[in-house]
This record gives C-alpha cells, sequence and structure tokens, in this order.
C-alpha cells in the first residue's frame, strides 16, 4: 500500500487451498446483462450443497488485484482497478435422480460425478466520479476477458468424458449524471456494451444414436455476440408533499448467435438443417415512465410507478430463411404504500404487475446438445408472461420492551404461454418447446418476533413459514401438475455469560410436501441447528467452539445425519495475531442430501474436505 495527498496505491496477492472461494471478493461486470446464451453448454457436474463452501470446495486459487485512486480536482475522484485471477476446482459426488413419468413408469439415471474447473479471468475498470453540492457524475468503463474450462468424467451406464471451453470477452461503458436544483432533479443515463462468446461441449463416447461415428466424438460450437446501446433522461420535482417525475429513453440491442454440431476427431461438420441455427435478433425499444408520490402528515405514502415500453423486435433464422418483425408493448405498473397505522406499528404494501417477452435464448430452431445427455431446442417459439404480484408487511416495534415482530403476506401469479416437453430414451432426453398456456401460483406467509431477554441476558427471536407453490410440468407428451408445501421454524438465542463468554444457538426445521398428479409422495423433514461458544479468557486470547448438525429423513442410512465441528484460537500481540484453525474435526467425510423437484426426485453425495489444521498469521511490515 502507498498513500500520499493526491494518491492512493495498492497491490494485493491471495492464494487459498483451505476451501475458501476468494473470486467473490472480486466485483463482476461480466453478467450484468441478462440476454445471454452462456448457459446453453454444460458439463453434467455436481451441485453444491447446501452447506458452507469451506467444508466441499476443493481449490488451488491464486488472486492478483491492483488499485489507484487519485483526486484530480478538489470534486473529482478517478479508480483504476486491474484483477486476474487463476483458480483450480475439484468436486466428486455421487447422483441418483428418479423421474415420475408417468403414474407406474419411473425413470432412474444413476452417475458418479468427477469434475474439474479451471477459472482464468482478466478484468480491468477505470471509474471517474465527482459529487458535490450541485451534481453527482459517475462514469466506469469496464473491459472483462475469461477462458473458462469445464472437464467431467460420468461413471454411469456408461463411462463418458466431457470438456467444456468458456472463452468470453466484454467491454462496457456506463455513464450517470444527475444535477440538483432545489427541488427539482435531472438526471442523464447512458450505456455502451458489447460481449462475445464462443463456446465449444466435447463428449465422448457419444451416446445418440443418429451422432454416432467410428471416432465416438462429438462436438457442440456455440458462438454469440451482442452489442447495447441505451440512454434515458428523468426528472424529478418535489412540491410540498407531493413529488412527480417521469423517465424518458430508448434502447437498441443486437444479437447474434450461432450453433454447429462436428463429429469426429476430425471435426467434420454435421450438415443436417436440424442440428444447426444462425439467428440474428434486433430489438428497439421506446420507454416512457411517469411516477407520482403523496405523503400526508399523518405519515400515509402512496406511490404510484408506470413504465410503458414500446419493443419493436425483429428474428431473423438464417437457415430456415424464417423472419419475423413485431411490436409489443410492456407494462410494469406498481402501486407501493406506507402507512404508520401508530407510533409503533407500520404497514407496507405493494401491488405490481408486469408482461415481457423471451430473450435469444427462445430463437434458435435447431437442436443444441446441452449437456451429454440432452439435445434441447425452442422450436422458434417465443416466450410470453405476465406475472401479478402483492404484499403486505405488517411491522411492530418497541424499543423500551425491546420487542420486535414482523408478518409478510404474499401471493405471485404468473402465467406463460410456453411449456419444454421432455422426450427420454434411457437416461438420454431431447427438449422441445410448445405452445401450452399454463398458470403456477406462489404464495405464503412469513412471521418473526423477537425479544432481548435481560433476565438471562440473551437475545431470542423465533421464525415461523408457510409456502405453497403449483405449477405443471411437460414429459413424454404428458402434462403433470404438481404442487409443494413447505412449513417452517426457526429458532435462534444469544446469550451473554458475564464479559467472558458468548453462547449462540440456531436452529430450523422445515416439512414438505409434494404432490405429482395425484400421487402424494413422502413429506421430506430437513433440520439443522448450530451451537457456538466464544471464551475470551484473557486480554488478547479467544476460544471458539462450532457444531453444525444437519438431518434429512429422507436418507435411509447413518448419513441422514451429518455433524461438522470447528475449534479456533486467536491471539493478539502488538503487531500481531496469531490464528489457529481446527476445522471438521469430526472429519466427516460425506454429505447426503435428497430432494423434490417438478416430477423427479432428487438424491446427491457429496466428497467432502478431511481435517484441517491452519495455522495463520497477521502483521504489519511498517
Amino acid at each position: 500500500m502507498r498513500f500520499t495527498r493526491s494518491q492512493q496505491n495498492m497491490l494485493v496477492y491471495k492464494g487459498d487451498n483451505t476451501g475458501r472461494d476468494i473470486s467473490k471478493e472480486l466485483t463482476s461486470y461480466y453478467d450484468h446483462y441478462r440476454n445471454r446464451a452462456s448457459n446453453l453448454l454444460s458439463v453434467i457436474a455436481p451441485a453444491p450443497p447446501s452447506i458452507i463452501e469451506q467444508r466441499y470446495l476443493f481449490n488451488d486459487a491464486h488472486m492478483v488485484s491492483m488499485n489507484d485512486l487519485r483526486s484530480l480536482k478538489k470534486e473529482l475522484t478517478l479508480t483504476t482497478n486491474v484483477n486476474f485471477l487463476h483458480d483450480k476446482q475439484k468436486s466428486n459426488s455421487f447422483s441418483r435422480q428418479d423421474l415420475f413419468l408417468t403414474l407406474y413408469d419411473t425413470l432412474r439415471i444413476e452417475e458418479k460425478m468427477d469434475a474439474r474447473l479451471l477459472k482464468r479471468e482478466l478484468e480491468g475498470s477505470i471509474n471517474l466520479k465527482g459529487n458535490t453540492d450541485d451534481y453527482f457524475l459517475d462514469n466506469t468503463l469496464n473491459i472483462s476477458s475469461s477462458w473458462n474450462a469445464h472437464n467431467g468424467a460420468i461413471d454411469g451406464s456408461e463411462p463418458v468424458s466431457q470438456f467444456l471451453t468458456l472463452p468470453s470477452f466484454h467491454i462496457e461503458n456506463d455513464f450517470d449524471y444527475l444535477r440538483r436544483n432545489d427541488s427539482r432533479r435531472r438526471q442523464i443515463k447512458a450505456n455502451i456494451a458489447y460481449t462475445s462468446q464462443n463456446h465449444y461441449l466435447e463428449v465422448s463416447p457419444v451416446l445418440f444414436e443418429a451422432l454416432k461415428n467410428p471416432d465416438s466424438l462429438i462436438r457442440q460450437e456455440l458462438s454469440f455476440d451482442r452489442f447495447n446501446a441505451s440512454a434515458s433522461f428523468s426528472e424529478h420535482r418535489d412540491i410540498k408533499r407531493l413529488s412527480f417525475g417521469h423517465s424518458t429513453g430508448g434502447s437498441f440491442s443486437h444479437y447474434a448467435m450461432g450453433s454447429n454440431l462436428l463429429s469426429g476427431a476430425a471435426h467434420l461438420p454435421v450438415t443436417a438443417d436440424s442440428v444447426r441455427n444462425s439467428i440474428e435478433r434486433i430489438e428497439a425499444k421506446l420507454n416512457f415512465s411517469p411516477s407520482l408520490s403523496y405523503r400526508i402528515p399523518s405519515g400515509l405514502y402512496l406511490g404510484f410507478y408506470f413504465p410503458v415500453n414500446w419493443l419493436f423486435l425483429i428474428r431473423d433464422d438464417k437457415v430456415r430463411e424464417v423472419k419475423q418483425n413485431k411490436g409489443y408493448l410492456l407494462l410494469t405498473p406498481n402501486l407501493n404504500l406506507q402507512y404508520p397505522i401508530t407510533s409503533r406499528l407500520n404497514i407496507y404494501s405493494s401491488l405490481s404487475f408486469s408482461n415481457n417477452i423471451g430473450t435469444v435464448n427462445e430463437d434458435y430452431r435447431g437442436y443444441i446438445l446441452n449437456n451429454y445427455r440432452s439435445m434441447e431446442r425452442s422450436n422458434g417459439l417465443l416466450l410470453k408472461n405476465n406475472r401479478t404480484s402483492a404484499y403486505v408487511n405488517f411491522n411492530y416495534k418497541n424499543p423500551f420492551t425491546t420487542l420486535f415482530t414482523a408478518l409478510r403476506l404474499y401471493y405471485n401469479n404468473t402465467w406463460r404461454n410456453i411449456l419444454y416437453d421432455m422426450e427420454y430414451n434411457g437416461i438420454l432426453s431431447s427438449s422441445i418447446g410448445v405452445l401450452h398456456p399454463h398458470i403456477s401460483h406462489h404464495y405464503g406467509a412469513d412471521y418473526s418476533i423477537g425479544k432481548s431477554i435481560d433476565a438471562i441476558s440473551s437475545e431470542v427471536r423465533l421464525s415461523a413459514g408457510y409456502d405453497r407453490g403449483q405449477s405443471v410440468a411437460l414429459h413424454q407428451g404428458v402434462v403433470s401438475a404438481y404442487n409443494s408445501d413447505n412449513y417452517s421454524l426457526s429458532p435462534r438465542i444469544t446469550t451473554d455469560i458475564g464479559r467472558f463468554m458468548i453462547v449462540k444457538y440456531s436452529a430450523s426445521y422445515s416439512h414438505i410436501r409434494t404432490m405429482i398428479r395425484e400421487t402424494h409422495m413422502k413429506p421430506v423433514n430437513y433440520f439443522t441447528q448450530d451451537i457456538a461458544a466464544t471464551l475470551i479468557p484473557v486480554n488478547g486470547l479467544s476460544l471458539t467452539l462450532s457444531l453444525n448438525h444437519y438431518y434429512n429423513n429422507r436418507i435411509e442410512s447413518s448419513t441422514r445425519s451429518s455433524w461438522f465441528g470447528n475449534v479456533g484460537a486467536k491471539y493478539k500481540m502488538k503487531g500481531v495475531d496469531l490464528m489457529l484453525d481446527w476445522t471438521n474435526f469430526l472429519n466427516t467425510r460425506r454429505f447426503v442430501t435428497y430432494s423434490y423437484s417438478d416430477i423427479s426426485s432428487h438424491y446427491s453425495e457429496y466428497r467432502l474436505r478431511p481435517v484441517e489444521v491452519l495455522l495463520r498469521v497477521r502483521f504489519k511490515i511498517l
């Protein structure tokens, strides 16, 4: 680190192989946009379990970060940042999925998975910021690139190897300028961005009969480019208790996506149009968003927002020579209410509606090999959905009795016009989008109460909830309704034992009932509890002990309960901190989960990190 009156510099290097994902410490601009095609190709690999990352992440990470901050004028600062990450991650698990295709037909997929993920990511940004009583300025230029690769071995009905490369490039400039003048605020925003991705997936051997070749190797290539430019102007004004304003703007987006299937070691193109794509998508949008809010002396606040978007869409399938042009009116009104019923009881409520159309991911009509056992195409249908949401919150707080409580009720209703029909041939599956308008519902309630109890020097909190979801799925040409009910209860207590010890206990219980068609599945009971104690026997020394317990009643073995334990010690001297961590001292080596998802159940066993002892030293050089 280096500090002067007008400049600050910092160079950071971090390395870690203890299960801590240091890449999360970096700010990523790459995933800023939702209209990406990068998730169309994947390697079948272990999904992260519902425990802390340090239990299961086998990593070897190295990160370098260079930062520079300097003052250009009294009100302007220029910040430059460059980051590079190199990380190797390993994962291993066993998975069993049961698909309840019909009342009498269940398909079981069993896989032992071993995967390797290599992250190589470089990112740099330059930010100019100014903030005075009259204006606020923020402009950021970001450039990022990655050369990530993912490979995996599957030991299932037949051993399969997978290799996926994910090179990507992104450049973006974001501009924001706000001018304040008494009761009036004017703001200008502009953004321009370009993203390029060229991914490919190699699978060996080929399991799909129609794609088999002498080399037993298939390669799926996918390219995706996106250019976007947008600008908006907004103005707001306050007149006593009334505030009104508007935002006006427009945007232009151009997408190009292509895919090819290559056969054998020579990478010979498969010429069938059914496995080729070359699509172009253009979106031109105009938007106008008026807003109005009013606050009366009693504390009642009403806010109404009514964004109106006119979208002109061009979809061009160059392989099949199909071009479609159409305009869409998209509305997203929102009404907010806030009212203090008493000085201690408040109510918050919101009602909103939105209608949206699908992304470039729904434009391709040719099959794409998503992974070693799945092929998918959208059939060129454009996804449309309408969503209505409502919630109301009641909050009560009494600082004199330290009683705090809250109740939330919510409801979501979503209409969609498309379902994806999953067809299975053994473990192989193909998916195609079909027109099937349907509605899904999601509603529930949450309640929490908390209080400080001086008699036992404790803070106590209890949360409870109910959540229900209803929808449909399409498999083998059969539409199946499914719904789930989730009941939850979570107590928590923190107790101070004198000045030398703090004890914390928290637990969480969930009872989940699932019904597929007219069949009630066996309920799943999850139970977790965490116990932690911190002891400070003398000044500068602290000792910690934590125990974690996970229970799942649907696991038919001794692993339905999993226990983890950690011990830590920290001693602080002048200018030096010594930290000793004994992680997973019970040496728990497996974690097992069981859950339901639409019309299937999932059973997984994960390999965990073994017992570890780590000594850390933190000190200042100067």
